[in-house]
């Protein structure tokens, strides 16, 4: 009845936490997902102490966090503690990624990730300061995506039609204890110097369409990425969007990263010339 509780969670409204014995709760059965732990008798006395709460419920000898509120418990199960603890994880991996990427003084790059039903929606936009010729040619090299985007195994164009390039890519999604392969055949139309638009044909989606456009910001240039995506492969619940929201980003800025070092060879050949 109980599998799975390690972890005794309330909140007071004041946010304390506070040492109360082990002997005065007793779990309940759950109801609703949610596991009561009897009112605490002495439940003012406890508000008087204060500290972290640190005691063993009775089906496990591990600690548990509990708080009091109104003199009642509430058990958390262990699922959505590791379901927590998985999300700051990685909101704590792409901090630490766009710190890294502050320091490195890359441009600021606006990256959001919603879901609407199935769909996973993508918007992004970053503005460089390179020629908008040299962010095209980037990004119209599909046989050199796996250089430098790191989930990206292979990418090559197998066909040529008026419609467009059909262009063929192996990767992965991978974080942490995730790992799913990915196979996609995409139909690339290009509208130079400033429009692609890409939709998967084949493989492991069931819908991804993405779109990117190259536009003029004053002395910048501006790439814009929009795209939503349904996998036929199961995302884990909860942290799954966390997970594709991490990768996606992740893509991007490599993307730009290869955009802007090739700038920057380009600008070193010019000063070895001169």
């Amino acid at each position: 009845m109980f599998t799975g509780v390690r972890s005794l969670v309330c909140r007071q409204r004041s946010e304390a936490s506070y040492f109360i014995p082990r002997q005065k709760f007793s779990v309940i059965p759950a109801k609703a997902g949610i596991q009561i732990v009897r009112q605490c008798p002495d439940a003012g006395q406890a508000r008087a102490h204060h500290g972290r709460l640190n005691f063993c419920d009775t089906l496990s000898r591990h600690p548990a966090r509990v708080s009091v509120r109104s003199g009642f418990c509430y058990a958390q199960p262990r699922r959505s503690i590791i379901h927590n603890m998985i999300n700051r994880m990685i909101a704590v991996m792409v901090l630490l990624a766009n710190l890294a990427h502050a320091q490195s003084h890359t441009p600021e790059i606006s990256f959001l990730v919603t879901r609407e039903g199935e769909f996973i929606l993508t918007d992004a936009r970053v503005d460089l300061p390179v020629p908008s010729a040299l962010v095209w040619a980037v990004l119209t090299e599909y046989a050199r995506y796996q250089r430098f985007i790191s989930s990206m195994h292979e990418s090559k164009i197998v066909s040529r039609s008026p419609e467009g390039s059909v262009v063929e890519q192996k990767g992965s999604f991978s974080f942490m204890f995730f790992s799913q392969g990915i196979e996609a055949r995409l139909l690339v139309s290009e509208v130079p110097p400033n429009l692609i638009v890409t939709r998967a044909i084949e493989g492991d989606f069931q819908v991804m369409n993405g779109r990117y456009e190259i536009r003029q910001a004053g002395n910048n240039t501006r790439l814009s990425f929009s795209g939503r995506l349904v996998p036929k492969f199961s995302l884990p619940p909860i942290f799954g969007l966390s997970i594709v929201r991490y990768i996606l980003l992740r893509n991007f800025r490599e993307m730009v990263d290869e955009i802007l070092r090739r700038d920057a060879e380009a600008h070193r050949v010019i000063r070895a010339d001169g």
